[in-house]
């Protein structure tokens, strides 16, 4: 499925604005001490934009860079609140945020992007919904989307911390972010 999505603008662009609400749900993800030390975030998946205007909503400015490739870059780039600020290069960071960067993937793509993360950091986040919303009337569609784009189920908290373990990551800690959605904070072994 990534291949497909990697090289259609328009279908990532979609994931991008369905990643729109992220940005009200990550105020426990950008209040977490986590960010403290942190100097530079890099940022991969559709949820990105996201991430970026949520640290700038919180006062948090790390340097951003963006793994993505050239497609999704050009899409992201389109909707982040700062595009000249940001390095568009991957490249070594004190975090990662894969933000809603597994739920188009499967399990293979998933692992490959976590070992890819490792390359550049030892902390990373991973913002994923682990649940449909259950108060949203189109949680069963959620569900079905989830299937239709990977071949499995949507990942519940014990499908992401498996992945993660099955990558070299230890889990760390997990922080409700509300509507469903989870950030799960990952330690490299």
């Amino acid at each position: 499925m990534l291949g497909t999505v990697a090289h259609d603008a328009e279908r990532y662009g979609e994931l991008v604005e369905e990643c729109e609400q992220l940005v009200f749900l990550l105020d426990g993800l950008t209040a977490d001490p986590l960010w403290e030390e942190v100097g530079t975030c890099l940022l991969t998946g559709p949820g990105s934009a996201s991430v970026a205007a949520a640290l700038d909503g919180a006062g948090r400015r790390p340097r951003l860079r963006v793994a993505e490739d050239s497609v999704p870059a050009k899409v992201l780039r389109e909707h982040v609140p700062a595009p000249d600020r940001i390095d568009w290069t991957a490249g070594p960071a004190d975090v990662a945020v894969a933000a809603k960067a597994l739920a188009h993937r499967t399990d293979e793509e998933a692992m490959q992007l976590l070992t890819r993360l490792a390359g550049w950091t030892r902390t990373a986040v991973l913002v994923e919904a682990s649940r449909p919303d259950g108060l949203s009337p189109h949680a069963a569609e959620a569900a079905l989307h989830a299937y239709a784009a990977t071949g499995s189920p949507l990942r519940d908290s014990a499908a992401v911390a498996a992945l993660a373990n099955r990558s070299g990551w230890e889990v760390e800690r997990t922080i409700a972010l509300g509507w469903g959605a989870e950030a799960t904070v990952l330690r490299r072994a």
